[in-house]
């Protein structure tokens, strides 16, 4: 019984993992740079302006990219945008526009890297220093 379910299982598998079919699309947003346990937000936004979505990507340590793939969209063009949810990073670009085209899958590629010495975000970073009365 186990192994019938099994096999009905990974006979169905592969067919759920298709990126898209012929009438509809996919996106993949890509993240490089992210360092272990840090995190990213990006909000994907529809042909018509409005927000859809809401995708977390978390660095893993392997120092690889790391994506998050959402499959079933109607074709059309989508917005990418990169969040200031984690103060600690720079974000290149901040959002991106791709013509999302039946039965592929658009990538949208982003580069974060690490702000250096700064305690929270830019306008932080500021010299903070008192003088005795």
């Amino acid at each position: 019984m186990i192994l019938l379910f099994l096999i009905v299982l990974f006979s169905i598998l592969p067919g759920r993992m298709k990126a898209a079919d012929s009438r509809t699309a996919a996106l993949e947003i890509v993240c490089t740079g992210l360092k272990s346990g840090d995190r990213a937000l990006y909000e994907v936004y529809a042909p018509s302006g409005k927000k859809i979505y809401s995708v977390v990507l978390q660095g893993n340590g392997s120092g690889n990219s790391v994506s998050r793939r959402i499959i079933g969209l109607a074709p059309g063009l989508y917005r990418v945008k990169g969040t200031d949810w984690d103060w600690s990073y720079d974000e290149s670009p901040d959002s991106l526009e791709i013509q999302v085209l039946p039965g592929e899958t658009a990538v949208f590629g982003f580069t974060v890297s690490k702000r250096s010495g700064l305690f929270r975000h830019y306008e932080d970073g500021r010299l903070n220093s008192f003088k005795h009365l």
